[in-house]
């Protein structure tokens, strides 16, 4: 038999055995699960649920979201309680997937004390499905529940309150997309405000903006302020001395509220100060009327894609830089999923070295040496990880990227399987022949799988 040594996300692979579904402990897990259909696209969507803004229209009073791995996920229900009672204080982002997955802890809540003292938390997994071009299909899922009488009263709990805030979102959602479309038809009303932005206090000497864990969520606030007529302009200072953002608002403190949103503010990465602007003319037109401009804007740069084999291959590089690789392997999804995320399907790929502790924090290795903590998991429906790299690549192995699995049934004897890299650093030599390694590595790992599989 021919053995094939792979290097996926920095392991290698041994291909050999064969691989059988087989019933394991996911079977039976329990998993609180809910759907709703909301009439957004999948982008309106995710902003709901990953920037404090968002959050606030429809989930809570206030919240602290960080959109980056292990980035805090607090949600305050209750803003005088004393601290620790407020809400989901120490929940964190376990991995996400733009437009398409966030997963994070949950916290019991307060009336349930014991839970609550023992920082019992629960996993979450929210999964966006585009249906049409502003319809999404919002599936939640809970699970990693425990036993006994005050875990199934806290089950109970949820059921109804995740009807409750699922429900909230699909009525407020639509009608403050609805009352920004209206904002950004009718003749400029409000005051435009000049925020004029610089190196704050924990600006770190050398950094660009993109080095700040902050730097992802930075780029989607402005993207929602665009959406809702807030921003009519922003970017960087050519010289890097700082930026500004052109503002559309009612008042000085709607204004500040905005550019207090942003991470880098939050953070005393940057400081702004803001000034009421009366402009006259501008190539772009005349606004001191009150008629909005036709302001330009940078469009994303187009995703290229391509075959190799059985794979075809997609690269983001705007607004997240990804790597994507989708196949349709000749195998039923159960088959898939012991193979990729049980001990005895790796091994059945890789050799008796390799095993999978499948749970929030376990340990994914292919090879000796090599492992890989796991992110976050739906049992048969996704599987997510952090990332390695080869030796050559020292940078890149420290940490950074991470990947996610989908796994979709075609039907019977069928499954899609695609896998999304993330979290690319830019502009840096290393971190780009990592990047081009690994779109030449890893669809030679997957056309590998489905021919094993399909055996």
């Amino acid at each position: 038999m021919t053995t094939v040594r792979l290097l996926l996300c920095g392991c290698f692979l041994l291909m050999g055995g064969s691989s059988e579904a087989q019933t394991d402990a996911h079977d039976t897990k329990r998993i609180l699960k809910k759907e709703m259909t909301v009439s957004a696209s999948p982008a309106q969507v995710w902003n709901a649920w990953t920037t404090n803004e968002g959050v606030k229209s429809f989930f809570a009073a206030d919240a602290n979201v960080e959109l980056r791995i292990g980035g805090k996920y607090e949600i305050y229900f209750s803003t005088d309680e004393p601290k620790g009672k407020r809400g989901s204080e120490g929940c964190k982002v376990l991995s996400y997937l733009p437009h398409k997955m966030l997963s994070f802890q949950w916290s019991a809540p307060p009336k349930f004390p014991s839970l609550r003292s023992a920082n019992a938390q629960t996993t979450v997994v929210l999964q966006f499905e585009e249906l049409t071009t502003n319809s999404t299909k919002v599936t939640l899922s809970q699970f990693d529940w425990g036993e006994g009488d005050e875990w199934d009263q806290c089950y109970d709990y949820f059921d109804r309150a995740w009807s409750y805030v699922l429900n909230n979102l699909s009525t407020k959602l639509p009608e403050r997309i609805a009352s920004a479309t209206a904002l950004t038809s009718e003749k400029l009303e409000g005051t435009i405000y000049v925020a004029i932005v610089e190196k704050g206090p924990n600006w770190i000497a050398g950094n660009q903006p993109s080095d700040y864990p902050q730097f992802q969520q930075h780029v989607r606030i402005m993207r929602e302020g665009l959406a809702t007529g807030v921003v009519l302009a922003a970017g960087p200072m050519r010289d890097g001395a700082g930026g500004m953002s052109l503002l559309r608002a009612d008042s000085l403190h709607q204004a500040k509220a905005f550019v207090n949103s942003d991470p880098f503010i939050q953070s005393e990465i940057t400081v702004a100060k803001i000034y009421a602007w009366q402009p006259a003319v501008t190539k772009l037109g005349i606004i001191a009327n009150g008629t909005t401009p036709s302001w330009p804007s940078t469009p994303d740069k187009p995703a290229k894609t391509w075959q190799d084999g059985e794979v075809k291959v997609t690269v983001n590089q705007a607004p997240e830089k990804m790597q994507v690789f989708e196949i349709v392997i000749p195998a039923a999804l159960k088959t898939v999923w012991h193979a990729l995320a049980t001990t005895d399907g790796l091994r059945s790929l890789h050799g008796k070295h390799a095993f999978v502790d499948l749970r929030v924090g376990g340990t994914l290795s292919e090879w000796p040496g090599v492992e890989h903590k796991i992110l976050s998991y739906l049992p048969y429906k996704m599987l997510s990880g952090v990332g390695s790299a080869p030796p050559q690549f020292p940078n890149v192995q420290k940490g950074g990227t991470w990947w996610v699995y989908e796994f979709d049934s075609v039907d019977d004897q069928h499954t899609k399987l695609r896998m999304s890299l993330l979290g690319w650093k830019d502009g840096e030599k290393e971190w780009d022949d990592a990047f081009n390694h690994f779109l030449k590595a890893n669809p030679q790992y997957y056309n590998q799988i489905a021919k094993k599989l399909s055996g």
